[in-house]
């Protein structure tokens, strides 16, 4: 199996995620609320999906196998004080360069472990 590392995206990480972001929205558009199109669009179209990385209560963690980003889940925190204990699973994509290795239920382990250490 390829070394994998799962990380929580920064700003710094945007090029790289947009690239999985454009594979994503070709390969599996029917998974997305927003298409390709509409992604494109607008004078700066990474914006469309820096709120993802950068947005309050948003983390959006990345599976790197073997340096190269090949999956992404992005999760949302409730930001309501009865409500800060649970988050919501906003969108998932493993590139298909690497499904059916288990990346996806990797990815998945990591946040569930990163969130239980994470106070409310």
């Amino acid at each position: 199996m390829a070394s994998m590392e799962v990380k929580i995206l920064t700003e710094e990480d945007i090029n790289i995620y947009w690239l999985l972001r454009l594979e994503a929205l070709q390969n599996n558009p029917e998974a997305f609320a927003a298409t390709l199109e509409e992604t494109l669009t607008g004078d700066d179209p990474k914006q469309n999906i820096k709120s993802f990385i950068t947005g309050e209560g948003m983390a959006t963690y990345g599976a790197f196998v073997d340096g190269r980003l090949a999956a992404v889940a992005t999760v949302r925190r409730f930001p309501l004080e009865k409500m800060k204990h649970k988050g919501s699973l906003l969108g998932m994509y493993v590139s298909k360069t690497v499904r059916g290795q288990g990346i996806g239920k990797r990815l998945m382990e990591a946040i569930i472990e990163d969130s239980k250490k994470k106070k409310p």
